[in-house]
């Protein structure tokens, strides 16, 4: 994604990719609440159009960076990168958003 973007403008650059000239917008505007829901999107502060009007414009969230990152490196190389501290870190962190969710 080039920086925050509108659901149109996700639209065109979704269209100018290869093999998908003929993604219809509704799709895209699904898949966006999608992304949103799930936390892989987020909102960022809304732009102001030549009329005036404020349009909500959408970026990738930390989530999605992490998702991009671990597909292209994968889990297994990341983890033999990373210090002792930092797999302590990310670890804790894992716990204690466990015992935090219900089930």
């Amino acid at each position: 994604m080039k920086g925050p973007q509108t659901i149109y403008g996700i639209h065109k650059e979704i269209k100018k990719s290869r093999g998908f000239k003929y993604t219809r917008y509704p799709s895209v505007l699904k898949r966006v609440k999608a992304l949103e829901e799930s936390a892989h999107l987020k909102r960022a502060p809304p732009k102001k159009t030549a009329g005036g009007f404020e349009i909500t414009v959408y970026e990738l969230a930390a989530r999605a960076y992490l998702s991009i990152i671990l597909d292209s490196i994968g889990l297994e190389e990341l983890i033999k990168k990373m210090s002792e501290n930092t797999a302590l870190q990310i670890l804790q962190d894992i716990i204690l958003d466990l015992e935090n969710e219900s089930f």
